[in-house]
């Protein structure tokens, strides 16, 4: 009954929002440090900040006036924020749905039995970084506790991974494993951005268009 009265809340909140000025979800980052350190990724700061637990009720205070059906959490790394849970918890009180994207590092049979007893609707884990390999493998071993949280809390699970220079053989791995598991998977490809420390070598490059076609024509045949 719960999960039938969150969506429709967020059905709601897309049609309101096709009427009015409003929005049908809000996307949070309650803390935008992580405990990787993927060279491609744009949150590289000495200057960490992070929500708290009060100015995070009065996010969700507000965004429950607003009609809002959804909050997604972002990072950084959502599950190393201290809040996580209750935080969680304070939407599906509200019938507000819940979507995390974590790199995947921090879940086993305690934290997602922890976030299933939160309320939480849908989990989003990137299998990305230099560690693409290690992260599949961290996400085969999880794959038991991730099958019981699907099937005893109804959460949705999808994977998402960053395709770059060096890594396409460990994303064909994903795919196969995403298949043979009936998992949904997004891959997008690794964007040059500012930071200093990037290193240059898992970009694409000109030259490296019959590798694209190869790898574009290998996704659409799987």
């Amino acid at each position: 009954i719960k999960k039938v009265k969150k969506y429709l809340n967020l059905l709601t909140a897309y049609i309101r929002a096709g009427k009015f000025t409003t929005t049908p979800f809000v996307r949070i980052i309650p803390i935008d440090r992580c405990n990787l350190n993927c060279d491609y990724c744009w949150q590289h700061s000495d200057n960490s900040k992070e929500i708290t637990e009060q100015e995070y009720k009065l996010i969700i205070e507000k965004a429950k006036k607003m009609r809002v059906g959804m909050i997604n959490f972002l990072g950084g790394e959502p599950l190393i924020w201290a809040h996580i849970y209750s935080a969680i918890s304070l939407c599906n009180k509200y019938n507000i749905m819940t979507d995390i994207t974590t790199n995947g590092t921090l879940l086993n049979e305690e934290t997602l039995n922890k976030l299933g007893e939160s309320g939480l609707d849908s989990l989003n884990i990137s299998v990305d970084g230099k560690t693409t390999e290690k992260n599949i493998e961290l996400l085969k071993n999880n794959m038991i506790s991730i099958d019981k949280v699907r099937k005893k809390y109804g959460i949705i699970v999808r994977i998402n991974a960053v395709l770059y220079k060096n890594n396409f053989e460990e994303i064909k791995e994903l795919i196969e494993y995403c298949n043979l598991k009936k998992l949904p998977l997004s891959i997008g490809y690794v964007v040059p951005n500012i930071n200093e420390k990037t290193e240059n070598s898992i970009y694409f490059k000109e030259e490296d268009s019959e590798i694209i076609r190869e790898i574009v024509s290998y996704i659409k045949e799987k």
